[in-house]
This record gives structure tokens, C-alpha cells and sequence, in this order.
């Protein structure tokens, strides 16, 4: 039961990783208009006559049924390309976007292949598989157990022996000194209180729910809150990274695997401050700055109206 709710934690926390970045990326870009010769929401007015039934309909701008306009749309779009069936349009509405507010256009946005392709090599070939290894698992060690003599210990018994295989298992972390130089103690003494890693956790989380607030049409003042949250909590990370560089000693603190994740995300978190104060200004530096969406001048002549699953 441990192991199911362990492999269920990781495959919800991808899922809310390209969930978050599905918004970031695809939020708006899914709308389209029913006649495909108009080139944005603004010119899909009035009325037109369809090509193939030759009646003249209004023209309506309307949003595909699975999307990335919120964090819990974006799941379940996420959840239907997770089960192989029935995601094609999914995918050929990623690859036609072009921009918030623009007719798609086919192909546009090749990039997004590489998005989806990840997810799917990740979730739907690897950690759904997961389910099947964790299963087998307890059938292998239930079947071992049956041929021991582990079926005749007591409850109390086989807990013990549980336990001394654990602490068997566990690595003595290693405990810095302290330092010698004066200008080390005090960071030394605010990362190795027993609070401190509780703080960080809760900020890491934070700044998780912060991002995944993102949502289509969002006010000015939502969007600049979130900004100002996100440059807080990177500063939040920047001055962790910086007090256990600073308490312990870079050497030390690069021997530590997660120190190193932890020093990577706080380098592009950086990365995405730097990008972000100098193209995303405008609504014309965003479009920019994520995939490319194709914005090319349109050409209604060579417009097709999009994929279908049959194509």
C-alpha cells in the first residue's frame, strides 16, 4: 500500500509539472474560429458560407474542448493523452497555435511536439508502469515469504525485522563542525537549526501553488502579483543556496546531491528573471519568449482548417 501511494505522489507531482508548464505554454492558444480564412478573434465576426455545405452560418470564436487555460483543465487534457486514446487533436492543436487571440495556422508550432513527447515518454510509458512493477513486486515478495519459515512470525516479529533491514539500509548523514570563522557561524547556525528545512519546504510549496495560479484572461493585477511572488520566492531560494554555500563551504556543499538540484533550479530560476525583466515587457516579448508560435503574416490561401484525427 506504501509503495502505491509513493509511485501516485511522483505521478501527480509530473502531472502538476506539465500541467504548470502546459499553461505557461498553450494558455489561449487553443481558440480558434469555425471559418478558417479569418486571421484573429477580431476578425471572426459576422457571417461566411462553409466551403462544403455551401450555408451560410455566424461566425462563432470557440475554444478547444481539452486545453491548457488553467491548471485543472491542463490536467485533464493531460489525463486523456496519458491513456493513448483519443489525444491526436490534443496534439495537433499544440502544434497549430500560433498566438492568444490568433486563428491557428497547421504546423505552426513544431515545438510542441517535443512537450508532449516528453509527457508521454515519462508518464504514459514510465511511471504508469510504475503501478505494474509495484504490483509484481508484492507478488514476488509475498511468494518468497510463503516459502521461508517468514510466515510463521508474529506481527510483532516481522515488524522488527523490518525495522533492523531499515536501519541497516539508513547512511549516517555527516555532521559539519563548526566553523571556525566567525562570518560562517551564524549561517551555519540558521541551516542547521531544525526549523530551517521545514521553512524551505513550505516556501518550495508556496511558490508551487504561486505558479500554478495561472489561468486564461487573468486581470493586469493578477498577473503582476504573481510576478512580484515568484521574484520573492526566488530570492527566498538564492539566500538558501547562498547561507549553505556560505555555512558549510561550496566543496562541501556540492558532495550533496540534492545541493546541486537545489543550486541548478535557483541558476535557471535566474535564467527565467533575467529573460522575463528583459523581453517580456510587452505581450509581443511573451509570445517570444515561449515556444514558436508561427507568427507569420497570414495567408488564408494556404490556410488549412486544421488536423483531424483521421488525417
Amino acid at each position: 500500500m506504501g509503495a502505491m501511494v509513493n509511485v501516485s505522489a511522483v505521478l501527480l507531482l509530473v502531472f502538476a509539472v506539465f500541467g504548470i508548464l502546459g499553461v505557461q505554454i498553450f494558455a489561449g492558444r487553443f481558440y480558434r474560429c469555425d471559418d478558417p480564412t479569418v486571421p484573429n478573434k477580431a476578425a471572426c465576426v459576422g457571417t461566411y458560407v462553409h466551403p462544403v455545405t455551401g450555408i451560410t452560418l455566424q461566425r462563432t470564436w470557440a475554444n478547444a474542448y481539452l486545453n491548457f487555460d488553467s491548471l485543472p483543465d491542463a490536467l485533464v487534457s493531460l489525463f486523456v493523452g496519458s491513456t493513448l486514446d483519443g489525444y491526436g487533436q490534443l496534439l495537433f492543436d499544440g502544434l497549430d497555435a500560433t498566438g492568444v487571440d490568433e486563428q491557428p495556422k497547421r504546423d505552426a508550432n513544431p515545438g510542441a511536439f517535443f512537450f508532449f513527447l516528453a509527457f508521454i515518454v515519462l508518464c504514459a510509458f514510465a511511471l504508469l508502469n510504475l503501478y505494474v512493477g509495484v504490483i509484481f513486486y508484492q507478488f514476488s515478495r509475498i511468494r518468497t515469504l510463503s516459502q521461508t519459515s517468514s510466515l510463521d512470525l508474529t506481527e510483532a516479529q516481522k515488524e522488527w525485522g523490518e525495522m533492523c533491514r531499515t536501519v541497516l539500509r539508513m547512511r549516517r548523514r555527516k555532521k559539519m563542525p563548526l566553523p571556525a570563522n566567525r562570518a560562517r557561524r551564524l549561517p551555519y547556525r540558521v541551516v542547521s537549526h531544525e526549523k530551517f528545512e521545514t521553512a524551505v519546504f513550505v516556501a518550495l510549496l508556496a511558490s508551487a501553488a504561486v505558479t500554478a495560479t495561472r489561468t486564461r484572461d487573468e486581470h493586469a493585477w493578477v498577473s503582476e502579483g504573481r510576478q512580484t511572488l515568484e521574484i520573492f520566492f526566488f530570492a527566498v531560494f538564492a539566500c538558501e543556496a547562498l547561507l549553505k554555500c556560505t555555512a558549510v563551504g561550496f566543496k562541501e556543499y556540492w558532495r550533496e546531491p540534492w545541493n546541486r538540484f537545489d543550486f541548478a533550479c535557483v541558476a535557471l530560476s535566474a535564467l527565467d528573471v533575467f529573460f522575463r525583466a528583459a523581453f517580456l515587457g510587452t505581450s509581443d516579448g511573451e509570445k517570444a519568449f515561449a515556444f514558436d508560435y508561427g507568427h507569420d503574416e497570414f495567408d488564408g490561401g494556404h490556410y488549412d482548417s486544421g488536423h483531424t484525427n483521421d488525417s
